[in-house]
């Protein structure tokens, strides 16, 4: 989760660095206008550190590849240490592809694919280092030490601060201002109810610019803005533009309360609120700056500022401020994503949320039409974004047809042609023609399943009936050359982990409603994924309960007598955990090489779904599971009608096994 967090964090602050970058170029065009254009820019600095989503629009400051991850994906996945690099007409090549590793296909400039290869670790077999893998759990670490050693520090600073301000004498208790003999400088502390704090050294005359100036910081809600730029400073302390726009947001800051003062009070006390801000700074020390309690800086920039300034005409003002709300609106948005250029654009890219239709038809004698339920389209989608780069190529001809699904991304056509168990790629002609003669193709086992299921639950007479499983003899032909070199005890103990795995979850998509909870933002079911100890995932009664107030009418007894228990689950290990080392003990127990792709998929699908919090990862790990112990170790219909009252699941094949369509990727 900290892995995680810190490569989110590292995008964030590289999309913020090029908004950094815009408005320090246009500061300088903003050189002389007033400094409040250059401190609202910074706001929109500060957004982009902490928020992580914005809206998108045409045009953006952001480059695409680096709004969509592409860049910070490339430096994390760049390999380091020793490697090797297998063409694709060697054995190593053929080795390496059987133990998982993903060939690599690079495009030349028109388009085409060129020689596949595999990059190795040194023992030819395994996955080499990346940056990601090696660098980034101890750069993770060392951001957690400089996060908390700035914290630390901002305490530290802010209790010796606090230890001054004894013996303080009210100036105005309406107002909570305050007079002081132990500071020098005058000060705003204060996040929620800010006060003002002046050394008793002060004349009358500056005091009196000097509360207006404070004032002004108040009004402009700065002392909560300069608490969330320190916190964002915290998050982001490693980037040095973050430190440079820290460092120039303060200074526009309290040039823009000085300038307020001049406008207030006119041009005629410039002379006076130099000489007085000068007077501040003689011989005395900057007060150290923290996040609750911030004084004044900068105080010969200031001084040159205040003596320079003059009111700016209005229309200047309005030609201004025109220009910052464009310049704004650049920096805040992302840019919008560009239309789809090639197959392997699709990869890793849509969610089922993009997908504004989708509709399947047979392309036999007869056209058919198909609705495509929502959990094949979910299937769908993830075959998609999982499907390697290496296994799509171009041919000059196309598969013999026999459906076809399209998908509809807005204005883009995407459409996948089946037959011969070979899926084409392309696009409606309408939106772009790609492919000319030639058609992008694959033999991708898993995308063929997800047409075969399509096929099979068409209600035409021109297609089958009923789910396309595998027949008896095939269950049991796959089932010797999985059980291969396995002892008695070994077979037996894998079968009754993959029944337990599969009929919890059986339990919980069928009667315990537990798949809805989990697309429930609001549901804490999720935490027994990710968490341990005892968690509370709902009330023992089902009534729309207030949150307790412990400073109500009613005791804490009272509460649940009216509105029910919680509900708590006690969780020794989180679910995601027992789940992978369920997965490891099924690979020590299959001697053959079969299901590495399978198990692989679903420890993916697991990884993923608690990453991303997509309930149709989940629903993936179940058919595969429903799959692997109904149609291989035993043959569902016949064997396990018996104990399980809903026959219209246990006859259901989703056929998202690998092992079924050949041999192993």
């Amino acid at each position: 989760m900290k892995l995680v967090l810190f490569y989110n964090i590292l995008n964030m602050s590289l999309k913020a660095s090029f908004v950094i970058l815009a408005v320090l170029l246009i500061r300088l065009c903003l050189k002389k206008a007033p400094k409040i254009f250059s401190y609202v820019l910074w706001i929109v600095v500060l957004f982009r550190l902490l928020c992580p989503v914005s809206i998108e629009l045409p045009f953006s400051v952001i480059p695409e590849d680096v709004n969509n991850g592409i860049v910070m994906k490339g430096i994390t996945e760049h390999y380091v240490g020793n490697r090797k690099i297998y063409e694709d007409t060697t054995e190593e090549f053929d080795t390496a592809i059987k133990h998982g590793l993903e060939p690599v296909v690079e495009l030349d400039e028109s388009g085409e694919i060129g020689e596949a290869y595999v990059v190795t670790a040194e023992d030819g077999i395994s996955e080499p280092d990346t940056i990601y893998k090696t660098w980034l759990p101890i750069l993770s670490n060392l951001w957690i030490v400089g996060i908390v050693g700035l914290l630390l520090y901002n305490v530290i600073s802010f209790l010796k601060l606090k230890k001054k301000l004894i013996g303080s004498v009210p100036y105005d208790e309406e107002e909570d201002i305050y007079i002081s003999d132990y500071i020098d400088m005058p000060f705003v502390i204060g996040f929620y109810y800010p006060s003002i704090y002046l050394p008793s050294s002060l004349g009358k005359k500056e005091q009196e610019y000097i509360l207006l100036h404070e004032r002004y910081h108040i009004r402009r809600k700065d002392n909560i803005i300069k608490v969330l730029a320190f916190f964002a400073l915290c998050i982001h302390w490693f980037n040095p533009l973050v430190w440079i726009a820290f460092i120039l947001f303060t200074k526009d800051m309290e040039m823009g309360c000085d300038e307020a003062v001049l406008k207030e009070m006119g041009e005629e006390i410039r002379e006076d609120y130099a000489t007085s801000l000068l007077s501040l700074a003689t011989g005395k020390r900057a007060l150290v700056s923290t996040a609750l309690a911030f004084g004044e800086g900068d105080t010969k920039g200031r001084i040159i500022n205040a003596l320079s300034w003059k009111k700016p005409a209005t229309k200047v003002v309005a030609s201004m401020a025109v220009l910052c709300v464009l310049v704004g609106t650049v920096c805040f948005a992302n840019p919008a994503d560009n239309a789809i250029e090639n197959p392997y654009e699709w990869t890793s890219k849509v969610s089922l949320e993009d997908i504004d239709s989708c509709s399947a038809a047979s392309l036999g004698d007869d056209t058919v039409a198909y609705e495509v339920p929502e959990e094949i389209l979910a299937d769908f989608i993830y075959v998609l974004n999982e499907i390697p780069r290496g296994s799509i190529r171009k041919e000059k001809t196309a598969s013999e047809k026999q459906i076809t699904v399209a998908f509809t991304c807005g204005k883009q056509e995407f459409l996948l042609t089946y037959g011969n168990g070979i899926t084409m790629f392309s696009f409606d002609k309408k939106t772009k023609l790609l492919f000319e003669e030639e058609v992008w193709q694959t033999d991708d086992k898993q995308l063929a399943s997800c047409m075969k299921r399509l096929i099979s639950q068409g209600t035409s007479t021109v297609v089958s009936d009923g789910p396309v499983a595998p027949t008896r003899d095939e269950v049991y032909a796959m089932r010797e050359k999985v059980q291969e070199g396995m002892t008695e005890e070994e077979i037996s103990r894998l079968r009754e982990l993959v029944k337990v795995e599969n009929l919890n979850r059986e339990s919980s998509y069928l009667y315990g409603n537990q798949f809805e909870e989990y697309k429930n933002p609001e549901s804490k079911y999720w935490d027994c994924y990710t968490q341990s100890g005892k968690i509370q995932v709902g009330w023992a009664v089902t009534c729309k309960a207030p949150g307790f107030d412990p400073n109500g009418d009613m005791t804490e007894e009272e509460y649940y007598q009216k509105y029910g228990v919680p509900e708590i689950v006690e969780v020794d290990v989180p679910k995601a955990e027992v789940f992978y080392s369920r997965i490891n003990e099924f690979r020590s127990l299959v001697k053959s090489d079969l299901l590495d792709y399978d198990f692989d998929v679903m420890e993916e699908c697991m990884r993923l779904a608690v990453e991303t919090h997509d309930v149709n990862y989940l629903y993936q790990i179940y058919y595969m599971l429903h799959d692997m112990d109904y149609f291989l170790f035993r043959y569902g219909p016949e064997s396990m009608g018996l104990y399980v009252s809903d026959m219209s699941t246990v006859e259901k094949y989703y056929g998202v096994l690998n092992i079924y369509e050949g041999e192993p990727k």
